[in-house]
């Protein structure tokens, strides 16, 4: 059985535990949705079956016969993981990224591999190994002859790999491309994965992609005869640029300076309805198309322009949380995609208010639907100043979901609230329990979201007032098949 073929949990202690549930708790599981099927939504199945696995997680004893547990060993502090092919087996194997100090109390960075095999994980990675120090940032692909997964990564000088065999990576790099990354120095007390090495074009061949300092380098693959070639693609792509400096005498040891050069977001999306993913780089300010060619190529120049003005761009947090220092209105973009099908690019972002209450925000959820400049061209579109749409949930927003929840490509909305206020908020502390809803907000055919949600689901949430630990209180896949 494959760790792709049942919702796979992880969590660690001393070691790392894959849990996989088998295949006769599922199909119970099965025979209660199917049993049930008239009385809920399929998404919100989707829902409970996430909360059910959940509590069989806190509950070992119960759910000692449901699952088959695998205990990965490893030295060191985790850091993250990474779950690939990596042999081409069809399995999905286990990465685990670490960090442990030498004798001499530096911090090493290391990379462990536990193959997947039909009978699962063995306790002892295949291999472990520290990560050179030249070793920036990486990622894993297919870029060198032969179906296995290279180590790609960011060096000086450029780009290189590890090649993979049976025993593993051959620790031996081979330099790939002269180009050298944005990315100059490494940071020696962990390891960072990007995904820079990708099908960018659409052609089934993974690509490779280089942020330089005055623009970027996208080298795409191509395979003839057995043999890898690559065709050198060049976008006029900044990176964006944050210059300061500090000193006051009174406060300061001594005069600071900093320069941070970062990646726009990128995105890969069809911006022209061309049925072709095109390259889109989302700056605070703007956002930079460039459209994919007959030939598979996006660059030199761009071909479109937007401004963007719908606020701060979300960093990707999983709660949305208000501070003290907090402007009393504040607006995040928090997603540019095609939510009404319709091949125009959409923006949808949130606006949080705390004028009235700092403890209780307002929030409304804005969407600007994409909109072409004329008739019929996909090409040249424009957003509106003014929200199409705005979504007014009832209690606080915690987070915002933007999924298609019922296939019809159409992207929807999951708003768990919660209603705040000083008799709940004592209840609360006493309980150390938050009641939240899920509110369900799906789009219709005509690309409206309804005024008042189209499902609902009342969960809780226990909390401790120890601290130092978070996670997901739901998660949504399709458990069911």
């Amino acid at each position: 059985m494959g760790i792709t073929d049942w919702p796979t949990f992880l969590f660690y202690s001393r070691g790392i535990f894959i849990i996989l549930a088998t295949s006769n708790f599922l199909e119970g599981s099965f025979q209660f949705a199917n049993k049930h099927e008239k009385m809920m939504p399929r998404f919100v199945r989707r829902i409970l079956f996430a909360g059910l696995y959940t509590f069989l997680l806190l509950e070992p004893l119960l759910a000692s016969g449901l699952f088959q547990v695998y205990d990965l060993s490893y030295k060191g502090e985790l850091i993250s993981y990474q779950v690939e092919d990596l042999n081409a087996d069809g399995l999905q194997d286990i990465i685990l990224f670490t960090t442990k100090k030498n004798q001499d109390g530096a911090s090493e960075r290391w990379l462990s591999i536990y193959p997947q095999h039909p009978a699962g994980f063995d306790n002892k990675p295949l291999q472990s190994f520290r990560v050179p120090a030249q070793v920036i940032l990486f990622d894993l692909g297919n870029i060198a002859a032969g179906p296995e997964k290279e180590m790609v990564y960011y060096g000086p000088g450029g780009v290189y790999y590890f090649a993979f065999q049976d025993s593993g990576f051959v620790l031996q790099p081979h330099k790939l491309f002269d180009d050298e990354s944005l990315f100059l120095l490494s940071d020696r007390k962990t390891l960072r994965h990007w995904d820079f090495v990708r099908d960018f074009n659409q052609d089934g061949l993974d690509d490779v992609f280089i942020p330089e300092f005055h623009k970027a380098v996208l080298y795409l693959r191509e395979a003839a005869n057995g043999h890898n070639s690559w065709e050198r693609d060049e976008l006029a792509l900044w990176p964006q640029v944050r210059v300061f400096g500090y000193f006051d005498p009174r406060f300061s040891v001594g005069h600071k300076g900093d320069a941070l050069y970062s990646t726009p977001y990128l995105i890969l999306a069809d911006a022209n309805g061309d049925q072709r993913k095109d390259f889109l780089a989302v700056y605070k300010d703007s956002l930079v198309i460039f459209h994919q060619k007959a030939n598979h190529t996006f660059g030199p120049a761009s071909d479109q322009k937007l401004a963007l003005n719908y606020g701060d761009i979300w960093r990707g947090a999983k709660i949305q949380r208000t501070h003290l220092d907090d402007r009393s209105e504040r607006q995040f973009l928090m997603r540019l995609a095609d939510a009404n099908h319709d091949g125009f690019l959409d923006v949808i972002s949130v606006k949080v208010s705390t004028k009235e209450s700092l403890i209780n925000p307002k929030t409304e959820v804005l969407v600007y639907l994409g909109k072409p400049r004329h008739p019929q061209d996909h090409a040249h579109f424009y957003f509106p100043a003014q929200p199409d749409q705005v979504v007014r949930p009832e209690g606080t927003l915690l987070v915002l979901d933007i999924l298609d929840l019922n296939h019809d490509d159409r992207l929807d909305l999951l708003m768990p609230v919660v209603k705040v206020g000083l008799s709940r908020i004592i209840k609360m502390l006493f309980t150390r329990t938050i009641p939240f809803q899920n509110l369900f907000y799906l789009m219709d055919g005509d690309g409206r979201y309804p005024e008042k949600p189209n499902h609902s689901t009342r969960m809780s949430m226990r909390f401790s007032f120890r601290g130092g630990a978070a996670s997901p209180v739901y998660e949504i896949a399709d458990f069911n098949g």
